[in-house]
């Protein structure tokens, strides 16, 4: 949005805030959830940090994914993230992966969010 301030900061200082606009950069495995959260706590806290993430926008959440990268001298082809093919699935399942209103796509969105934390 014209004239209005951008804030970058860690998924984890973003804890309790809302914002009419989130980006979410870097919606890939070993990325979100980190390479290092191979132990099931840390893969958890992961999850628990991307429910964090898609839930700070009011408005929209966009997540982003890198199609192809550089990465120690390598080209590498990132995968999206466990979490969003979690999310496909649920919207597959739920036969929600278009929406007639904004109100729909809320509760729906609302329904997996839920999901989400109840599975935790």
């Amino acid at each position: 949005i014209q004239g209005e301030p951008i804030q970058l900061m860690s998924i984890h200082s973003s804890k309790g805030l809302e914002f009419d606009y989130v980006i979410l950069l870097g919606a890939e495995e070993e990325i979100l959830p980190h390479k290092k959260s191979f132990l099931q706590e840390h893969f958890e806290e992961e999850r628990r940090l991307f429910y964090v993430a898609s839930t700070r926008a009011k408005k929209t959440l966009f997540m982003t994914q890198c199609l192809e990268k550089f990465f120690q001298g390598k080209k590498i082809y990132p995968i999206r993230t466990r979490f969003l093919k979690n999310l496909d699935q649920y919207f597959s399942a739920h036969k929600y992966s278009l929406f007639s209103s904004k109100e729909e796509q809320a509760n729906t969105t609302q329904n997996y969010l839920q999901d989400l934390i109840n599975s935790i």
